[in-house]
């Protein structure tokens, strides 16, 4: 897992074994907001974009985000730019 902006590249993440919503939510976006803080995202409010990968669109990482209060954007990531 990674991150990217215009900025450049941010931090890279190794994933062992299979993927679910839960390992997702508790090793990939529990620090969200920390991520969006780092250097390669220095502006407060970010547009957080995932793939349709089925852990990313549970309902239970949705609400996650949600309450994290992060803003997710469903569009192309081409309207980002």
């Amino acid at each position: 897992m990674g991150c990217f902006s215009s900025n450049g590249v941010g931090l890279l993440k190794r994933v062992i074994g299979s993927m679910n919503a839960k390992k997702y939510q508790r090793d990939i976006i529990n620090d969200i907001v920390t991520l969006g803080e780092c250097l390669i995202f220095p502006w407060k409010e970010f547009i957080f974009k995932q793939d349709l990968a089925p852990p990313n669109r549970a309902k239970s990482t949705q609400k996650f985000l949600e309450r994290k209060g992060v803003e997710i954007w469903d569009g192309p990531v081409t309207h980002l730019i």
